[in-house]
């Protein structure tokens, strides 16, 4: 059974029901994100947009009113690039040992190397993270 006056369901204000929208001036909502190594952290206020952002190389944080944030959008893809060093090295090594062993007259199988150097490869290329940059006075928001 619902308890009278309860609403069941997310709200961005927090769990508060329509009928006491009065009481949520002031209220912030926020928004967390989390891929890969990133995390990013909205808090919108009322006149203002607080921005935090943390990934391997350090973190940041600003606020920008809402008049000052850009209508024009950028597009940023960011891939692992340790897998395509990774990949490529061992597709190198699995080459050379298959030449090898084909020049020792062996024909046999491809060396295993060049399978998991192509799987590490394919996996940086189809495993993307993209985002929607907003350019700022103050710095960039993605």
């Amino acid at each position: 059974m619902i308890p009278r006056g309860k609403w069941l369901g997310y709200s961005p204000a927090g769990g508060a029901h329509r009928r006491s929208r009065k009481h949520l001036r002031g209220l912030q909502m926020e928004i967390s994100q989390r891929r890969n190594a990133n995390r990013i952290r909205f808090t919108f206020g009322e006149a203002s947009l607080q921005y935090q952002q943390q990934d391997g190389s350090g973190s940041r944080s600003f606020s920008v009113d809402y008049v000052d944030i850009s209508r024009d959008r950028q597009t940023l893809v960011e891939r692992n690039d340790w897998l395509r060093n990774v990949g490529l090295l061992w597709l190198a090594i699995g080459a050379v040992m298959t030449a090898i062993n084909w020049i020792g007259g062996n024909w046999g199988m491809p060396n295993f190397w060049i399978f998991i150097g192509a799987g590490c490869y394919a996996f940086y290329h189809f495993r993307s993270t993209p985002f929607t940059i907003l350019p700022t006075p103050k710095a960039t928001c993605w």
